[in-house]
């Protein structure tokens, strides 16, 4: 059968549509995307990218810079408001650290919900989305995801590098190119809407892993208030599209997304949703240096995972990832930093500590859960013993015992969930992930802190997370110590 012309109607229009004039409007859009995904690495030069939020200071040449000045500060005295040491943690950290990392990459822990299509709700943030490659990542839709995770049947490994052929090639290309035409899935879901409004757009219809449902499922119709007390949940807002991510196949790493959008982001935290740094409450104090240590826990993320070459299509060229040393200095060495550098990595080790006791203090319900196998189960048992081995943690006791401390609380709650709301506005698919992980982690861990006893419930989604963030923060404190070796 021949179709000569498509009528389509709905939401109280008509539209007379060829076939090839269809065909003609598409082309107009993936076409120029298309030939510019291929020709941009060609037409780059070889420079590397800016870095994430530089911060603002006057340049020093790096002869001047000393190399050991961020550590030096480090590596005195007591952690303030922490009656131990970096030092103290430092060692700690080398027993915890690959038991957590081990544990991450389990099933269970592996995949994360995101809600790719919120809006940001403090602008419109259509200008700020990145065109890097690097931002984009993989999604596992229910239907790809294989069977072996679906039914669970046997553990996950990386899989054999396989020979790097034509149809290889044009099948990473094509995942490469994806996201630059979004805007243009974006129009057709909403003219589907329109026009078919028996179409399900929606891609978060199932449970890609059965086995692993969220933790607690007999909680009150208003339960999702408490939940969320501190921070959203994707998976818990109905309405709303969300897809599953396999981080260990989208790591965080730098992926070049700079400019006023970040920029504007980390401003806001920082100007309007975050106490200040001088804050004269032990609780103003205590939530500044929980954000501040987030920020400088991503920023040493992206200086180990670095882009040092970018990949050239034409030439035959890769791309090259590792740490970067002079970017790592240039972000804190108190010369360029006004000296507040060495406060900001003290910050991960406070940060550290915090969610730390989380994990200790929730530890008998995390053992108590089902992980869908022994191995999973045993190694949380084991991260939550080795945490409680550690005798002076973040004491949360001493927050919040003033007159005013109901009142402090709830700004303490809201200032942080607005945190959350902020991941909503970065346009870069990968920083979006791994930033509503982290913050959601830290979330879950003032939750469990700051919840009375026996009223605690976690979902699949804030255990994955907390542990997941806990992990990242773990890893940080290995690569400081990674970065002094390298700089000497």
């Amino acid at each position: 059968m021949r179709v000569g012309v498509m009528w389509l109607e709905g939401g109280g229009r008509h539209l007379q549509l060829a076939p090839s004039a269809l065909f003609c409007l598409c082309s107009m859009f993936v076409v120029p995307l298309l030939f510019v995904s291929l020709a941009t690495p060609a037409l780059s030069n070889n420079s590397q990218p800016p870095p994430k939020e530089a911060p603002k200071a006057t340049p020093i040449p790096s002869s001047e810079i000393s190399k050991d000045s961020c550590f030096c500060a480090i590596d005195s005295g007591i952690l303030e408001d922490c009656p131990c040491t970096t030092e103290n943690i430092k060692s700690f950290n080398k027993l915890m650290h690959q038991k957590v990392v081990d544990l991450v990459g389990e099933n269970y822990f592996r995949f994360f919900q995101v809600n790719f299509n919120k809006p940001c709700k403090f602008w419109d943030d259509r200008d700020g989305q990145c065109a890097s490659r690097n931002c984009a990542v993989d999604t596992c839709p229910a239907h790809t995801v294989p069977d072996h995770i679906v039914n669970n049947n046997e553990q996950i490994g990386d899989k054999p590098h396989a020979d790097h052929t034509a149809a290889s090639y044009l099948q990473e290309k094509f995942h490469e190119f994806l996201p630059l035409v979004e805007p243009l899935v974006v129009y057709i879901k909403g003219f589907a809407r329109d026009y078919f409004p028996g179409v399900v757009v929606d891609s978060c219809l199932e449970d890609p892993l059965p086995l692993y449902s969220r933790v607690d499922t007999a909680l009150p119709p208003d339960s999702d208030r408490f939940i969320n007390e501190f921070c959203t949940l994707d998976p818990l807002e109905a309405d709303e599209s969300c897809d599953y991510i396999d981080l260990l196949k989208n790591e965080e790493k730098f992926t070049g997304y700079t400019g006023p959008s970040p920029n504007r982001i980390w401003s806001k935290i920082y100007s309007d949703l975050c106490f200040k740094q001088d804050g004269k409450c032990l609780e103003e104090r205590t939530f500044y240096r929980i954000v501040s240590g987030l920020h400088t826990s991503i920023t040493i993320h992206l200086c180990r995972n670095y882009l040092l070459q970018d990949e050239n299509v034409m030439m035959g060229r890769k791309a090259v990832w590792g740490p970067n040393v002079q970017e790592f200095l240039n972000r804190f060495d108190p010369k360029l930093t006004s000296g507040e550098g060495p406060e900001w990595l003290k910050n991960v080790y406070y940060l550290y500590l915090v969610e730390l006791r989380a994990i200790s203090k929730a530890g008998d319900l995390l053992t108590s859960l089902g992980y869908g196998d022994e191995a999973t189960a045993a190694r949380v048992k084991d991260v939550v013993a080795t945490a409680r081995q550690f005798p002076t943690s973040f004491d949360e006791k001493e927050l919040f015992k003033d007159h005013s401390a109901a009142e402090l609380l709830v700004e303490f709650k809201n200032k942080f969930r607005e945190i959350s709301h902020m991941m909503d506005c970065m346009g870069c698919e990968r920083c979006k992930v791994w930033g509503k992980l982290q913050v959601t982690g830290i979330g879950t861990a003032l939750k469990i802190l700051f919840t009375p006893p026996g009223a605690l419930r976690l979902t699949r989604h804030e255990v994955v997370a907390l542990l997941n963030a806990f992990g990242r923060v773990s890893t940080s404190i290995n690569e400081i110590d990674s970065f002094r070796k390298t700089s000497k």
